[in-house]
């Protein structure tokens, strides 16, 4: 049987997590202070801990993860979403981050994901390593603390310190060009330019032009040399 320490100041809170795991017959001890969450830590074996960010204590959320990332997955909960807080949180080794007020099958669905994530890595001999993401905040213009837009912030963090290709999709206006930036700006790209593209209000020739460069006298209009914005966004991001 599963066993997770839920740490909460605030008791409803915790009997409520405790009756969400119970249904899925995992068991769960809580505590209500991160002195608490260590005595219970120290005597028994967890395999997940879920813990509430802002604690009414000296110590957060975040110092429990510091403390006992090492011991098992760490999944913090926060009535306060934001992007910094979801970036913070993978930076320090959190495996997921969930905002306030939750759902139950968020929750279950996200507990049960980082217990079996770490039993493969269990299994596998490895160790789990925190997510290596810059710490370096800015305004990125994304608000909200929606499920939805919590989930965002999680899949900036993830992907952030990744050099592949991300693609970004939603409807025109939802701020993808934000998302990109977000990314970039929590990247181990941040110093370098972020250079965006409207590659829809260019034509093909000139497309290539910008994206690729030219000498002067290639095209009608080309008085003279001019460096591509690939080279442009060298070390950096190309948003098209």
């Amino acid at each position: 049987m599963k066993n997770i320490l839920v740490v909460d100041d605030d008791r409803a809170s915790c009997e409520l997590l405790r009756e969400i795991f119970a249904e899925q017959g995992w068991s769960a001890e809580t505590a209500q202070t991160p002195e608490r969450a260590r005595e219970l830590a120290r005597g028994q074996k967890f395999d997940l801990l879920i813990s509430d960010v802002n604690l009414e204590a000296e110590e957060s959320g975040l110092d429990l993860l510091r403390g006992l990332r090492d011991e098992y997955p760490v999944i913090l909960v926060t009535g306060f979403g934001s992007l910094e807080a979801a970036v913070e949180a993978a930076r320090e080794g959190a495996w997921d981050f969930i905002s306030k007020p939750f759902k139950v099958e968020e929750v279950v669905a996200t507990a049960r994901r980082a217990m079996e994530r770490a039993s493969r890595i269990i299994a596998e001999d490895e160790q789990p390593e925190p997510e290596n993401i810059s710490a370096r905040l800015a305004d990125t213009g994304l608000v909200g603390r929606s499920p939805a837009m919590i989930e965002l912030y999680n899949e900036i963090a993830r992907v952030s310190p990744s050099r592949s290709t991300v693609l970004i999709m939603g409807e025109s206006g939802t701020g993808k060009e934000l998302v990109a930036r977000a990314i970039h700006q929590h990247s181990p790209r941040a110093a370098r330019p972020f250079v965006a593209v409207n590659c829809g209000a260019l034509t093909e020739t000139l497309l290539e032009a910008e994206l690729f460069g030219h000498v002067r006298g290639s095209f009608t209009g080309a008085v003279a040399d001019r460096r591509g914005l690939w080279e442009e966004a060298e070390g950096g991001t190309l948003f098209l």
